[in-house]
Protein backbone atom coordinates (compact mmCIF):
# COMPACT_ATOMS: atom_id res chain seq x y z
CA UNK A 1 0.00 0.00 0.00
CA UNK A 2 1.04 3.15 -0.48
CA UNK A 3 -0.06 6.93 -0.34
CA UNK A 4 -1.15 8.67 -4.01
CA UNK A 5 -1.59 11.68 -5.69
CA UNK A 6 -5.23 12.21 -7.51
CA UNK A 7 -3.41 10.57 -10.73
CA UNK A 8 -0.61 8.59 -9.50
CA UNK A 9 -0.75 5.36 -10.06
CA UNK A 10 -2.49 3.11 -7.56
CA UNK A 11 -0.61 0.18 -6.27
CA UNK A 12 -0.75 -2.18 -3.30
CA UNK A 13 2.37 -4.21 -1.74
CA UNK A 14 3.30 -7.20 0.69
CA UNK A 15 2.62 -4.94 3.98
CA UNK A 16 -0.36 -3.49 2.82
CA UNK A 17 -2.39 -5.11 5.80
CA UNK A 18 0.11 -4.04 8.30
CA UNK A 19 0.16 -0.95 6.92
CA UNK A 20 -3.70 -0.24 6.58
CA UNK A 21 -3.77 -1.41 10.25
CA UNK A 22 -1.32 1.49 11.24
CA UNK A 23 -3.28 4.02 9.15
CA UNK A 24 -6.51 2.93 10.60
CA UNK A 25 -4.99 3.06 14.35
CA UNK A 26 -5.44 6.52 16.49
CA UNK A 27 -3.18 8.51 16.85
CA UNK A 28 -1.44 9.38 20.28
CA UNK A 29 -3.31 12.91 20.72
CA UNK A 30 -6.32 10.88 20.43
CA UNK A 31 -5.85 8.03 21.76
CA UNK A 32 -8.17 8.60 24.84
CA UNK A 33 -11.12 9.55 22.16
CA UNK A 34 -12.92 6.51 21.66
CA UNK A 35 -13.62 7.00 17.50
CA UNK A 36 -17.39 6.96 16.24
CA UNK A 37 -17.55 4.71 13.70
CA UNK A 38 -20.36 4.89 11.27
CA UNK A 39 -21.66 2.68 8.45
CA UNK A 40 -23.74 3.08 4.83
CA UNK A 41 -26.93 1.53 5.02
CA UNK A 42 -25.96 -1.10 1.90
CA UNK A 43 -22.62 -1.82 4.17
CA UNK A 44 -19.92 -0.54 1.55
CA UNK A 45 -18.81 2.17 3.03
CA UNK A 46 -17.86 2.64 6.49
CA UNK A 47 -16.33 6.15 8.57
CA UNK A 48 -14.77 6.97 11.30
CA UNK A 49 -13.79 9.91 13.04
CA UNK A 50 -13.44 11.10 16.58
CA UNK A 51 -16.66 13.42 16.25
CA UNK A 52 -20.64 11.72 15.30
CA UNK A 53 -21.50 14.75 13.93
CA UNK A 54 -18.27 14.78 11.50
CA UNK A 55 -18.41 11.08 10.66
CA UNK A 56 -22.30 11.38 9.39
CA UNK A 57 -21.27 14.49 7.29
CA UNK A 58 -18.48 12.32 5.93
CA UNK A 59 -20.38 9.17 5.18
CA UNK A 60 -23.18 11.18 3.62
CA UNK A 61 -20.33 12.83 0.98
CA UNK A 62 -19.11 9.40 0.63
CA UNK A 63 -22.37 8.05 -0.10
CA UNK A 64 -23.73 10.55 -1.79
CA UNK A 65 -20.52 10.78 -4.26
CA UNK A 66 -20.73 7.26 -5.12
CA UNK A 67 -24.25 7.26 -5.91
CA UNK A 68 -24.37 9.72 -8.12
CA UNK A 69 -21.56 8.15 -10.29
CA UNK A 70 -22.78 4.25 -10.52
CA UNK A 71 -25.21 5.57 -13.45
CA UNK A 72 -22.62 7.15 -15.02
CA UNK A 73 -20.20 4.47 -14.25
CA UNK A 74 -22.70 1.43 -14.71
CA UNK A 75 -21.69 0.31 -11.14
CA UNK A 76 -23.97 -1.55 -8.82
CA UNK A 77 -26.07 0.02 -5.68
CA UNK A 78 -23.47 -1.92 -3.91
CA UNK A 79 -20.39 -3.08 -5.08
CA UNK A 80 -17.55 -5.70 -3.88
CA UNK A 81 -15.08 -3.36 -2.97
CA UNK A 82 -15.12 -1.33 0.38
CA UNK A 83 -14.55 1.96 1.43
CA UNK A 84 -12.49 2.70 4.88
CA UNK A 85 -12.65 6.41 5.40
CA UNK A 86 -10.52 7.89 8.48
CA UNK A 87 -10.73 11.40 9.43
CA UNK A 88 -8.27 13.09 11.65
CA UNK A 89 -7.56 16.67 12.94
CA UNK A 90 -5.28 18.51 11.01
CA UNK A 91 -1.71 19.36 12.64
CA UNK A 92 -1.69 22.77 13.43
CA UNK A 93 1.10 24.59 11.80
CA UNK A 94 1.88 22.70 9.32
CA UNK A 95 0.79 22.46 5.31
CA UNK A 96 -2.73 20.85 4.75
CA UNK A 97 -1.70 17.25 3.62
CA UNK A 98 -4.28 16.22 0.61
CA UNK A 99 -6.48 13.17 1.20
CA UNK A 100 -4.44 9.52 1.38
CA UNK A 101 -5.84 7.09 -0.87
CA UNK A 102 -4.57 3.49 -0.71
CA UNK A 103 -5.81 -0.01 -1.79
CA UNK A 104 -5.16 -3.42 -0.62
CA UNK A 105 -6.26 -6.70 -2.69
CA UNK A 106 -7.97 -9.29 -0.38
CA UNK A 107 -8.39 -12.38 -3.01
CA UNK A 108 -10.16 -10.92 -5.83
CA UNK A 109 -11.53 -7.78 -4.18
CA UNK A 110 -10.33 -4.68 -3.91
CA UNK A 111 -10.71 -2.09 -1.03
CA UNK A 112 -9.75 1.12 -0.94
CA UNK A 113 -8.53 3.06 2.36
CA UNK A 114 -9.00 6.72 2.35
CA UNK A 115 -7.37 8.98 5.51
CA UNK A 116 -8.88 13.06 5.51
CA UNK A 117 -7.43 15.80 7.25
CA UNK A 118 -10.01 18.31 8.68
CA UNK A 119 -10.47 21.49 8.68
CA UNK A 120 -8.29 21.99 4.76
CA UNK A 121 -8.88 23.64 1.85
CA UNK A 122 -11.28 22.25 -0.52
CA UNK A 123 -11.40 19.51 1.75
CA UNK A 124 -14.64 18.41 0.38
CA UNK A 125 -14.05 18.87 -3.25
CA UNK A 126 -10.49 16.77 -2.52
CA UNK A 127 -12.70 14.25 -1.00
CA UNK A 128 -14.76 13.55 -3.47
CA UNK A 129 -11.74 13.19 -5.83
CA UNK A 130 -10.69 10.95 -3.74
CA UNK A 131 -14.23 8.91 -4.31
CA UNK A 132 -14.33 9.39 -7.96
CA UNK A 133 -10.87 7.87 -8.07
CA UNK A 134 -11.65 4.58 -6.22
CA UNK A 135 -15.39 4.24 -8.28
CA UNK A 136 -13.46 4.28 -11.38
CA UNK A 137 -10.97 1.98 -9.88
CA UNK A 138 -14.04 -0.58 -9.13
CA UNK A 139 -15.34 -0.26 -12.52
CA UNK A 140 -12.20 -1.02 -14.23
CA UNK A 141 -11.47 -4.33 -12.20
CA UNK A 142 -15.47 -5.23 -11.64
CA UNK A 143 -14.92 -7.30 -14.92
CA UNK A 144 -11.07 -8.10 -14.67
CA UNK A 145 -9.88 -11.14 -12.16
CA UNK A 146 -6.26 -11.26 -13.45
CA UNK A 147 -5.18 -8.83 -10.65
CA UNK A 148 -2.55 -9.95 -8.51
CA UNK A 149 -1.42 -8.72 -5.05
CA UNK A 150 1.80 -6.49 -6.20
CA UNK A 151 0.27 -5.55 -9.48
CA UNK A 152 -0.24 -2.03 -10.56
CA UNK A 153 -3.52 -0.77 -11.48
CA UNK A 154 -3.28 1.40 -14.58
CA UNK A 155 -3.04 5.17 -14.60
CA UNK A 156 -6.18 6.61 -14.91
CA UNK A 157 -5.42 9.75 -17.46
CA UNK A 158 -6.25 12.92 -16.31
CA UNK A 159 -9.23 13.93 -18.64
CA UNK A 160 -11.17 10.78 -17.22
CA UNK A 161 -10.47 11.24 -13.69
CA UNK A 162 -10.73 15.03 -13.41
CA UNK A 163 -13.70 14.89 -15.84
CA UNK A 164 -15.71 12.72 -13.96
CA UNK A 165 -15.54 14.55 -11.03
CA UNK A 166 -16.31 17.68 -12.54
CA UNK A 167 -19.61 16.07 -14.07
CA UNK A 168 -20.34 15.08 -10.51
CA UNK A 169 -19.95 18.28 -9.34
CA UNK A 170 -21.53 20.46 -12.55
CA UNK A 171 -23.98 22.75 -10.97
CA UNK A 172 -22.19 24.30 -8.20
CA UNK A 173 -20.63 27.23 -9.98
CA UNK A 174 -19.03 25.11 -12.41
CA UNK A 175 -20.48 26.51 -15.67
CA UNK A 176 -17.94 24.69 -17.49
CA UNK A 177 -20.29 24.32 -21.13
CA UNK A 178 -19.63 28.48 -20.95
CA UNK A 179 -16.37 28.00 -20.86
CA UNK A 180 -16.40 25.72 -23.36
CA UNK A 181 -18.69 27.81 -25.71
CA UNK A 182 -16.46 30.72 -25.51
CA UNK A 183 -13.15 29.13 -26.32
CA UNK A 184 -14.76 27.42 -29.61
CA UNK A 185 -16.48 30.86 -30.49
CA UNK A 186 -13.26 31.97 -30.25
CA UNK A 187 -11.59 29.66 -32.21
CA UNK A 188 -9.15 28.48 -28.75
CA UNK A 189 -10.24 24.89 -28.07
CA UNK A 190 -7.39 22.32 -27.72
CA UNK A 191 -7.40 19.46 -30.01
CA UNK A 192 -8.87 16.38 -28.81
CA UNK A 193 -4.80 14.94 -28.93
CA UNK A 194 -4.02 17.78 -26.52
CA UNK A 195 -6.99 16.95 -24.11
CA UNK A 196 -5.72 13.36 -24.10
CA UNK A 197 -2.52 13.86 -23.36
CA UNK A 198 -2.63 16.28 -19.70
CA UNK A 199 -0.75 14.89 -17.24
CA UNK A 200 -1.86 16.55 -14.30
CA UNK A 201 -3.73 19.88 -13.04
CA UNK A 202 -1.85 22.72 -14.06
CA UNK A 203 -0.65 25.19 -11.11
CA UNK A 204 -1.81 28.12 -12.72
CA UNK A 205 -5.42 28.72 -11.92
CA UNK A 206 -6.42 30.20 -15.50
CA UNK A 207 -4.84 27.08 -17.63
CA UNK A 208 -6.36 24.49 -14.71
CA UNK A 209 -9.88 26.00 -15.03
CA UNK A 210 -9.10 25.53 -18.85
CA UNK A 211 -7.77 22.01 -18.30
CA UNK A 212 -11.03 20.78 -15.91
CA UNK A 213 -13.59 22.36 -18.73
CA UNK A 214 -12.94 20.51 -21.43
CA UNK A 215 -11.85 17.65 -19.43
CA UNK A 216 -15.82 18.08 -18.02
CA UNK A 217 -16.56 18.24 -21.94
CA UNK A 218 -15.45 15.74 -23.17
CA UNK A 219 -16.77 12.66 -19.87
CA UNK A 220 -19.57 14.49 -20.33
CA UNK A 221 -20.34 13.73 -24.00
CA UNK A 222 -19.56 10.29 -23.35
CA UNK A 223 -21.88 9.97 -20.58
CA UNK A 224 -24.63 11.01 -22.00
CA UNK A 225 -28.23 8.84 -21.68
CA UNK A 226 -28.20 5.74 -23.94
CA UNK A 227 -25.65 4.75 -26.68
CA UNK A 228 -22.78 7.03 -25.32
CA UNK A 229 -22.89 5.96 -21.87
CA UNK A 230 -22.96 2.26 -22.48
CA UNK A 231 -20.22 2.56 -24.66
CA UNK A 232 -18.15 4.84 -22.15
CA UNK A 233 -19.05 2.23 -19.30
CA UNK A 234 -18.10 -0.68 -21.49
CA UNK A 235 -14.64 0.43 -22.71
CA UNK A 236 -13.91 1.32 -18.73
CA UNK A 237 -14.10 -2.51 -18.16
CA UNK A 238 -12.06 -3.43 -21.88
CA UNK A 239 -9.69 -0.51 -22.05
CA UNK A 240 -5.83 -1.74 -22.13
CA UNK A 241 -4.80 -2.61 -18.77
CA UNK A 242 -1.42 -2.03 -19.24
CA UNK A 243 0.12 0.42 -17.06
CA UNK A 244 2.92 1.18 -19.36
CA UNK A 245 0.25 2.31 -21.98
CA UNK A 246 -2.24 5.55 -21.85
CA UNK A 247 -5.77 4.30 -22.33
CA UNK A 248 -6.43 4.51 -25.87
CA UNK A 249 -9.86 5.91 -27.18
CA UNK A 250 -11.30 3.75 -29.84
CA UNK A 251 -12.84 5.39 -33.21
CA UNK A 252 -16.61 4.93 -31.74
CA UNK A 253 -15.80 6.80 -28.53
CA UNK A 254 -14.82 9.79 -29.96
CA UNK A 255 -11.35 8.49 -30.90
CA UNK A 256 -10.77 11.25 -33.95
CA UNK A 257 -9.96 14.86 -33.97
CA UNK A 258 -12.87 14.99 -36.48
CA UNK A 259 -15.76 13.67 -33.60
CA UNK A 260 -14.32 15.90 -31.16
CA UNK A 261 -14.70 19.02 -33.34
CA UNK A 262 -18.12 17.31 -34.23
CA UNK A 263 -19.20 17.54 -30.17
CA UNK A 264 -17.07 21.47 -30.19
CA UNK A 265 -19.67 22.76 -32.84
CA UNK A 266 -22.49 21.57 -30.44
CA UNK A 267 -21.14 23.70 -27.32
CA UNK A 268 -22.29 26.63 -27.95
CA UNK A 269 -25.96 25.42 -27.70
CA UNK A 270 -25.44 23.26 -25.52
CA UNK A 271 -24.29 25.61 -23.52
CA UNK A 272 -27.55 28.28 -24.24
CA UNK A 273 -29.80 24.93 -22.97
CA UNK A 274 -28.12 25.64 -19.47
CA UNK A 275 -27.70 29.13 -18.62
CA UNK A 276 -27.33 31.70 -21.25
CA UNK A 277 -24.47 33.58 -22.06
CA UNK A 278 -24.05 37.40 -21.18
CA UNK A 279 -24.39 38.34 -25.08
CA UNK A 280 -27.65 35.93 -25.16
CA UNK A 281 -28.98 37.48 -22.03
CA UNK A 282 -28.83 40.70 -23.10
CA UNK A 283 -30.67 39.77 -25.93
CA UNK A 284 -33.16 38.04 -24.83
CA UNK A 285 -34.08 41.22 -22.21
CA UNK A 286 -33.78 43.37 -25.62
CA UNK A 287 -36.91 40.88 -26.74
CA UNK A 288 -38.56 41.04 -23.35
CA UNK A 289 -38.80 44.72 -23.22
CA UNK A 290 -41.65 45.30 -25.47
CA UNK A 291 -45.23 44.71 -23.89
CA UNK A 292 -48.30 44.69 -25.64
CA UNK A 293 -51.85 45.70 -24.27
CA UNK A 294 -54.48 43.72 -25.43
CA UNK A 295 -57.59 45.68 -27.06
CA UNK A 296 -60.03 46.22 -24.72
CA UNK A 297 -63.70 48.02 -25.36
CA UNK A 298 -62.67 51.50 -27.53
CA UNK A 299 -59.14 51.05 -26.92
CA UNK A 300 -57.10 49.58 -29.80
CA UNK A 301 -54.19 47.40 -28.85
CA UNK A 302 -50.90 49.18 -27.63
CA UNK A 303 -47.56 48.22 -28.02
CA UNK A 304 -44.51 49.87 -25.89
CA UNK A 305 -42.02 49.41 -23.56
CA UNK A 306 -41.71 48.37 -20.18
CA UNK A 307 -39.81 51.57 -19.51
CA UNK A 308 -42.73 53.62 -21.12
CA UNK A 309 -46.01 51.63 -19.34
CA UNK A 310 -46.35 54.17 -16.92
CA UNK A 311 -48.71 56.21 -18.49
CA UNK A 312 -50.89 53.04 -19.30
CA UNK A 313 -51.41 52.71 -15.77
CA UNK A 314 -55.27 53.22 -16.47
CA UNK A 315 -55.48 50.44 -19.14
CA UNK A 316 -57.99 48.08 -18.42
CA UNK A 317 -55.45 44.75 -19.47
CA UNK A 318 -52.29 46.51 -17.62
CA UNK A 319 -52.53 44.28 -14.51
CA UNK A 320 -52.76 40.86 -16.27
CA UNK A 321 -50.54 41.61 -18.85
CA UNK A 322 -48.05 43.00 -16.41
CA UNK A 323 -48.42 39.62 -14.49
CA UNK A 324 -47.70 37.62 -17.82
CA UNK A 325 -44.39 39.99 -18.03
CA UNK A 326 -43.33 39.67 -14.77
CA UNK A 327 -43.51 35.95 -15.28
CA UNK A 328 -41.17 36.10 -18.09
CA UNK A 329 -38.76 37.98 -16.39
CA UNK A 330 -38.77 35.23 -14.00
CA UNK A 331 -37.95 32.54 -16.35
CA UNK A 332 -35.28 34.97 -17.80
CA UNK A 333 -34.03 35.90 -14.27
CA UNK A 334 -33.76 32.27 -13.61
CA UNK A 335 -31.30 31.56 -16.67
CA UNK A 336 -29.80 34.66 -17.12
CA UNK A 337 -26.33 34.92 -16.91
CA UNK A 338 -25.57 36.31 -12.96
CA UNK A 339 -24.60 39.89 -13.86
CA UNK A 340 -27.35 40.67 -15.35
CA UNK A 341 -29.67 39.79 -12.22
CA UNK A 342 -29.86 43.19 -10.65
CA UNK A 343 -30.72 44.47 -14.12
CA UNK A 344 -34.06 41.87 -14.11
CA UNK A 345 -34.79 42.22 -10.64
CA UNK A 346 -35.86 46.06 -10.63
CA UNK A 347 -37.42 45.98 -13.89
CA UNK A 348 -39.32 43.19 -12.08
CA UNK A 349 -40.15 45.44 -9.20
CA UNK A 350 -41.19 48.30 -11.50
CA UNK A 351 -43.41 46.02 -12.74
CA UNK A 352 -45.11 45.08 -9.68
CA UNK A 353 -44.95 48.55 -8.15
CA UNK A 354 -46.76 49.26 -11.20
CA UNK A 355 -49.90 47.37 -10.15
CA UNK A 356 -49.07 48.25 -6.34
CA UNK A 357 -47.89 44.51 -5.78
CA UNK A 358 -44.79 43.99 -3.49
CA UNK A 359 -42.01 40.65 -4.15
CA UNK A 360 -43.65 37.87 -1.72
CA UNK A 361 -41.18 37.77 1.87
CA UNK A 362 -38.23 35.33 1.63
CA UNK A 363 -39.12 32.10 2.93
CA UNK A 364 -36.12 31.05 4.57
CA UNK A 365 -32.51 32.38 4.72
CA UNK A 366 -31.60 30.19 1.88
CA UNK A 367 -34.00 31.44 -0.43
CA UNK A 368 -32.36 33.21 -2.68
CA UNK A 369 -31.63 34.32 -6.09
CA UNK A 370 -29.09 32.78 -8.32
CA UNK A 371 -26.12 34.99 -8.47
CA UNK A 372 -23.79 37.54 -5.88
CA UNK A 373 -26.80 38.98 -5.01
CA UNK A 374 -30.37 38.50 -3.87
CA UNK A 375 -33.21 40.82 -4.84
CA UNK A 376 -36.04 39.72 -2.60
CA UNK A 377 -37.95 42.01 -0.76
CA UNK A 378 -35.28 43.41 1.75
CA UNK A 379 -33.45 44.99 -1.15
CA UNK A 380 -35.95 47.11 -2.88
CA UNK A 381 -36.39 50.43 -1.36
CA UNK A 382 -39.26 50.55 0.76
CA UNK A 383 -40.54 53.51 -1.00
CA UNK A 384 -39.47 52.75 -4.59
CA UNK A 385 -41.89 53.87 -7.25
CA UNK A 386 -41.47 52.66 -10.65
CA UNK A 387 -39.80 55.38 -11.88
CA UNK A 388 -37.27 54.69 -9.58
CA UNK A 389 -37.37 51.34 -10.10
CA UNK A 390 -36.46 51.97 -13.90
CA UNK A 391 -33.82 54.53 -13.20
CA UNK A 392 -32.54 51.53 -10.57
CA UNK A 393 -32.38 49.24 -13.65
CA UNK A 394 -30.93 51.52 -15.89
CA UNK A 395 -28.42 52.61 -13.93
CA UNK A 396 -27.90 48.43 -12.80
CA UNK A 397 -27.59 47.28 -16.79
CA UNK A 398 -25.28 50.87 -17.71
CA UNK A 399 -23.04 49.55 -15.01
CA UNK A 400 -22.82 46.18 -16.38
CA UNK A 401 -22.13 46.87 -19.15
CA UNK A 402 -19.43 48.59 -18.18
CA UNK A 403 -18.17 46.08 -16.36
CA UNK A 404 -18.09 43.63 -19.41
CA UNK A 405 -16.01 45.76 -20.87
CA UNK A 406 -13.81 45.75 -18.54
CA UNK A 407 -13.76 42.21 -18.44
CA UNK A 408 -13.54 41.36 -22.03
CA UNK A 409 -10.41 43.87 -21.63
CA UNK A 410 -8.99 41.60 -19.09
CA UNK A 411 -9.24 38.36 -20.69
CA UNK A 412 -7.84 39.78 -24.22
CA UNK A 413 -4.87 40.81 -21.75
CA UNK A 414 -5.02 37.26 -20.77
CA UNK A 415 -4.66 35.94 -24.02
CA UNK A 416 -1.92 38.19 -25.12
CA UNK A 417 0.17 37.63 -22.14
CA UNK A 418 -0.17 33.51 -21.88
CA UNK A 419 0.52 33.86 -25.83
CA UNK A 420 3.48 35.72 -25.94
CA UNK A 421 5.39 32.76 -24.78
CA UNK A 422 4.42 30.76 -26.82
CA UNK A 423 6.61 29.73 -30.27
CA UNK A 424 5.17 30.82 -33.37
CA UNK A 425 2.49 33.03 -31.58
CA UNK A 426 0.60 35.95 -33.35
CA UNK A 427 1.58 38.45 -29.94
CA UNK A 428 5.44 37.62 -29.10
CA UNK A 429 7.20 39.91 -31.30
CA UNK A 430 4.58 42.68 -30.28
CA UNK A 431 5.16 41.51 -26.85
CA UNK A 432 8.80 41.63 -26.92
CA UNK A 433 8.79 45.01 -28.74
CA UNK A 434 6.33 46.39 -25.32
CA UNK A 435 8.38 44.98 -23.39
CA UNK A 436 11.81 46.70 -24.49
CA UNK A 437 9.85 50.10 -24.95
CA UNK A 438 9.25 50.18 -21.29
CA UNK A 439 13.17 50.87 -21.05
CA UNK A 440 13.12 53.48 -23.81
CA UNK A 441 10.36 55.87 -21.80
CA UNK A 442 11.90 59.68 -21.80
CA UNK A 443 13.46 60.70 -18.54
CA UNK A 444 15.33 63.28 -17.32
CA UNK A 445 18.77 62.02 -18.40
CA UNK A 446 17.32 60.60 -22.20
CA UNK A 447 16.50 62.81 -24.97
CA UNK A 448 13.82 62.77 -27.45
CA UNK A 449 16.00 62.19 -30.38
CA UNK A 450 17.92 59.87 -28.64
CA UNK A 451 14.93 57.86 -27.54
CA UNK A 452 13.66 57.53 -31.07
CA UNK A 453 16.58 56.34 -32.47
CA UNK A 454 16.56 53.11 -30.06
CA UNK A 455 12.92 52.75 -30.34
CA UNK A 456 13.66 52.00 -34.15
CA UNK A 457 16.86 50.19 -33.22
CA UNK A 458 14.49 47.71 -30.87
CA UNK A 459 11.73 47.49 -33.90
CA UNK A 460 14.62 46.53 -36.36
CA UNK A 461 15.99 43.58 -34.15
CA UNK A 462 12.35 42.29 -33.54
CA UNK A 463 11.09 42.41 -36.91
CA UNK A 464 14.23 40.79 -38.22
Amino acid sequence: MRSLSAYQRLSWLPAAVALLCALMSPPLALAEEKPEQLRSDNGQIIVESPDVQLTSAVLATATDTRKRLAPLLGLPPTGTSYFYVRVLPAEPGKEWPQPYLAAMLRGDQLDFSIVLRVPGPRVTEEFARCVTLACLYEKIISNNTSFREGDSLPALPLWLSEGMLQVLLAGENRDWERVVSRAKKNHKAPTLETVLHWNELSADSIERMWQQAFSYYLVSSLTRSGSPREAFQQWLLTADSDPTKAYTMPPSLMGDEFAWRAQLERSIDRSRDLIYSWEVSADELDKAMSITLPASGKKEEITTTIDALKSYKGHPELVETVKDKVTQLTELQARSNIFWQPTLGYYNAALMSLINMRPPPKTTSQARSRGTKDFGVDTIPAKADYTDLITLAHQARASNEKQHELLSDYLNWVVVTKAAGEQGSTFASYYELHRKLEDFRPGPKNTLGHNVLKIERASSATTR
